[in-house]
């Protein structure tokens, strides 16, 4: 017949190796990877958190140089708008006097004196004709109304094919003798040199700053074509928040979406306070986290090596641990199943894991050794328990009766001990109540009793085949089961009925030569008196002697 092969050796020895692979690459390639990853995490906050403070400082700054700017050329008109010319109505001088500022500076392609009915009347222009966009009536303006009133107003920015972005500028004109407003300076200023100034400052490698109006439109941006189509940025986050009035931070969370262009970006936002404009920095994605993921490539690298040399390392650690190791278990499994003399093949092995297997052969040899002298020592016990000539019980701490041999069944009229199981040494009504409280205390009981077997059978206490009452000797005695200090109480019964009676005929016997009339006496051979009847007083007394005198 074909000899089954050994599979327990198998999936133990397979088992152990992945739990060793598994514990290798626990303890080096996972704390690598939590390194990998909290690296990562926090060199990408790092740069997410410098990217979204250097490019707000960056548009901080635009922003400011576009509101000097705005304010600069409002205080230039302001002083044009506070001449003699203009505060006198002199209108031939005040066109001098615009044209002079036109010539000085170029960023105003027109000026214009309204009255203070609206009607216009000093109009110049860079371009040689008046512009369509300063009408002939101003009642109705905006900025006219404001003006009058005596503020200053910076109306819409509109772009004007082939000059660009103009915004109007309106400047109260004030006649200081009569303390009112005659008129108004209005002024087209072209932004086109400063917008595109703006539109082309780089950020990094390839972001950049647009601006948008209040109402999203983008004003100005590297891609002109944005400009030109008036395209709405009103979808991206950063505009939608500057439209909600949402003021952004030094410390404020960058945030991430994408661009009109379609690409991934990070972008911060701020305002134009005199424009109430939004201008938003943008940087692509790939540039900002491309340290980043080459950090996470090379790490991605050398994880590979060290996965590839941990698994070497198991391999290894395998070899050394995990088949000795199954070895191991399988002889302990064997011994485990009975088989006391399996023992671990040392071989060669002179190693840790060979004194671990001739540890643990020395130690199955002395368990095989105890085993074999506790099985005789049971062997003896059981013999000396159930040959005994006197009964035996066996109770545990509580009393309860745990074994009886078969001269205590006998004594006690019982056919088996399992009639006896549930009885309750402290129940028993043959033992007094002092007997219990000694037993309870841990002393050693002795005494003969008169067992009352017809009250057993009243009790009902167990069944018993006996009647009458007998004389028990009885011998209780404490004694400890467990290393934890738990006690058991062994008793030992004898029947003493025949050796009661026995002593009572004895003694009955006894009674006769001292109840005999004639006088009895028992000389030693040397004639000593060893005993006299009571009716053998007078003769003692005659000859003067006593028990135990010639």
């Amino acid at each position: 017949m074909k000899k089954k092969p050994d599979t327990l050796h198998i999936p133990w020895y397979r088992r152990l190796t992945l739990q060793i692979m598994a514990l290798v690459l626990l303890l080096t390639v996972l704390p690598q990877i939590t390194l990998i990853v909290f690296n990562y995490s926090t060199l990408r906050s790092q740069t997410l958190k410098n990217v979204q403070l250097n490019n707000y400082l960056h548009i901080q700054a635009v922003s400011k140089q576009i509101d000097a700017y705005v304010n600069g050329q409002i205080e230039l008109l302001k002083l044009l708008a506070d001449t003699p010319a203009l505060r006198t109505g002199d209108w031939e001088n005040a066109r001098y006097e615009l044209e002079r500022l036109q010539s000085q500076h170029q960023n105003y392609s027109s000026l214009g004196i309204i009255s203070a009915g609206g009607i216009a009347r000093i109009q110049t222009s860079t371009f040689g004709d008046l512009l369509s966009t300063l009408p002939s009536s101003y009642r109705d303006s905006p900025c006219f109304l404001i003006s009058m009133d005596g503020d200053t107003c910076l109306g819409d920015m509109q772009f004007v094919a082939g000059f660009g972005q103009r915004q109007l500028i309106s400047i109260p004109i004030l006649d200081y003798a009569r303390q009112e407003v005659i008129g108004v300076l209005m002024a087209q200023m072209s932004l086109r040199n400063l917008l595109d100034e703006i539109s082309i400052t780089q950020i990094g490698e390839s972001g950049y700053i647009y601006l948008i109006d209040a109402q999203g439109q983008v004003i100005a941006h590297p891609d002109f074509s944005l400009v030109l189509a008036q395209t709405s940025a009103a979808s991206i986050s950063e505009a939608v928040d500057f439209a909600r009035g949402v003021i952004e931070t030094e410390e404020q969370v960058i945030s991430k979406y994408q661009s009109l262009g379609g690409e991934s970006v990070f972008g911060v936002h701020s305002s134009v306070p005199v424009l109430n404009w939004g201008i938003i920095a943008e940087q692509p994605e790939d540039e900002i986290l491309a340290l980043s993921r080459e950090q996470i490539s090379v790490s991605t690298t050398l994880l590979g090596l060290s996965l590839f040399v941990s698994s070497l390392l198991a391999v290894g650690l395998t070899y050394l641990v995990a088949r000795p190791v199954g070895q191991l278990t399988i002889t302990v499994q064997r011994i485990a199943a009975g088989d006391r003399r399996a023992r671990v093949s040392i071989g060669k092995r002179e190693n840790e894991i060979g004194d671990l297997a001739l540890a643990f052969n020395q130690m199955a040899g002395s368990i095989q050794q105890s085993e074999e002298a506790l099985q005789q020592s049971e062997a003896i016990f059981k013999s000396i328990f159930s040959q005994a000539p006197v009964g035996i019980e066996l109770y545990d701490s509580k009393g309860n009766l745990v074994n009886a041999n078969q001269e205590y069944l006998n004594i006690f009229g019982v056919d088996h001990v399992e009639e006896l199981k549930g009885f309750k040494l402290f129940e028993d009504p043959n033992f007094s109540e002092e007997v219990k409280t000694r037993l309870k205390n841990g002393e050693l009981v002795d005494y003969e009793k008169m067992f009352d077997f017809e009250l057993v059978k009243k009790l009902e206490l167990y069944k018993t085949t006996r009647s009458g009452k007998h004389f028990i000797h009885i011998q209780i005695t404490p004694y400890q089961i467990s290393d934890r200090g738990e006690k058991g109480f062994v008793v030992h019964a004898q029947d003493i009925t025949e050796r009661k009676q026995a002593e009572e005929e004895i003694k009955s016997l006894s009674k006769f030569p001292n109840e005999n009339p004639n006088p009895i006496l028992r000389f030693s051979k040397k004639g000593k008196i060893l005993y006299v009847s009571r009716s053998s007083t007078p003769l003692l007394t005659k000859w003067g002697k006593s028990v135990g005198e010639n």
